[in-house]
This record gives structure tokens, sequence and C-alpha cells, in this order.
């Protein structure tokens, strides 16, 4: 029997799962036990770059160009075509959230999705399902959860009996950017990340909003992620994952 390439391997992996999947369902579908390599997981990296084969579809997603027709409705909504409809804008709304939550759930912190979006998808999954809170912890007071419990992500510290926020992430594909800083505002005192996910030409738009006058306590603590910074923080949590199941 012929011996299959790696670039095959990868192909076959993806046919079995619909002609699509994340970067971290090929690290746990493909067969490399017979790749002379000690990094197959770059190797998978690379060779879903080839746009012989594959095309990508959202940060850390990637399709068979072959199967680009024949993909989910959900799944064909996140390409990027120029022609976004309000089904499709709310689809890339809730898989970058669903990013951030598998990230965050790989990181081994606990997440939370606010309860309005539980039961939108990410790839057929509901968020709610793939949170592992369900509810926000009550690690400060009952007035400010109540401002920040809309938050699009929140990534709680593990390992402590009051998980207390990491992290906060709020994404903004097609809105301004008011009502997310007015929710971090509520956290401007706590030593929290936030984070702000947006498509890159929205970036001098964030600029000049998080310069106003009123946000001048919150602007050096939050920062702003175009998709390519999404993507490379979603191939950096799933390259320590991978390194931690199989090294």
């Amino acid at each position: 029997m012929a011996k299959i390439s790696q670039t095959q391997e990868v192909i076959k992996a993806m046919e079995s799962n619909g002609g699509y999947s994340t970067l971290m369902n090929l690290y746990q579908a493909v067969d490399f036990t017979q790749w002379k390599t000690k990094t197959p997981d770059a190797t998978i990296r690379r060779i879903v770059q080839d746009q012989k084969h594959f095309f990508k579809i959202r940060p850390g997603l990637w399709a068979l160009k072959e199967f680009r027709n024949k993909l989910p409705k959900d799944v064909l909504n996140l390409i990027d075509d120029g022609n976004q409809t309000v089904d499709s804008i709310s689809d890339i709304h809730s898989y970058n959230q669903g990013v951030l939550i598998n990230s965050g759930n790989l990181m081994g912190f606990k997440t939370y999705v606010p309860a309005q979006d539980k039961n939108r998808k990410y790839l057929g999954e509901y968020l709610g399902d793939i949170a592992t809170l369900s509810s926000i912890p009550l690690f400060t007071y009952e007035t400010i959860l109540k401002r920040i419990k809309t938050i699009d992500v929140i990534w709680f510290e593990n390992n402590v009996l009051t998980p207390f926020p990491s992290k906060v992430f709020e994404v903004e594909n097609s809105t301004d950017f008011i009502k997310s800083f007015n929710k971090f505002n509520e956290l401007k005192y706590f030593a929290v990340e936030k984070i702000i996910v947006a498509p890159d030409y929205k970036k001098k738009q964030f600029e000049d909003t998080i310069n106003w006058d009123i946000y001048r306590e919150l602007k050096q603590s939050v920062k702003f992620w175009d998709y390519d910074m999404l993507e490379q923080s979603y191939m950096y949590y799933a390259k320590s994952k991978f390194n931690s199941l199989f090294y």
C-alpha cells in the first residue's frame, strides 16, 4: 500500500469533518504517528496554508476548496465575501465568541458567556455548552455585576474559591465601541485585561473613541485585537494545549 502523504492525512481528517476544521480538531484527528517530525502541529499549520487544497474561512478555521459549495449554511455565513447579511454578521460574532471561549478553556480558565448568547452557535455547538460557567461569579458588588454581565466573553481565574476575572472581551464586528467601553469602565479599577476584538479597519474608530475624556482612566488597560491577532492568540493557545497532550 502506498504511503499516504502528510497533506493527504490532513485532507482526510478534514473530509471526515464535512470539509472544514479548526486547528485543535486537526491536532486531535490527524494521524501523525508516522510523521518524521518533532513538531507535527507546526506541520499541520503549514499544510493548511497551501492554497491549492485549502482556504481560510475565519481565524483558526480552514476548509477544503472542493467543499466550498457543500459547507453547512452557518459555516458558509462565516466566509467574508463582501456581501454580509444580518445572519452572517450574527454568525461571525458568535464564531469569534466561540474562539475566545475555546481559547480560554484551552488555557485552563473558567469561561463565561452572557445569558442572551448561550443559545447562539459556534460550529454547531451552543456557546452555553462550550463555556464552563453557567452564571457570572459574585466577585464584586451586585451593581457592578449587573452592568458587566453582558460582556461577550470573560475568562475567570481557576483554582480559587471565588473566581476573579483575568481577561474580558467585547466583539465589535459591526457597531461602535461606546457600549463596550461603558462596560469596561465598570472594571477600570480592577486588574483585568480588557480586549476589543474587531476588524482591522475599525482600529482608527477605536483609537478615536478611547481617547474621549470620559475614558481617560480606562484607555491604558484596553487593547485592540484585529482578526489576525485573534488568530495568532488561538494558534498559540492551541499549540500550548497540543504540547501538553502529546509531549
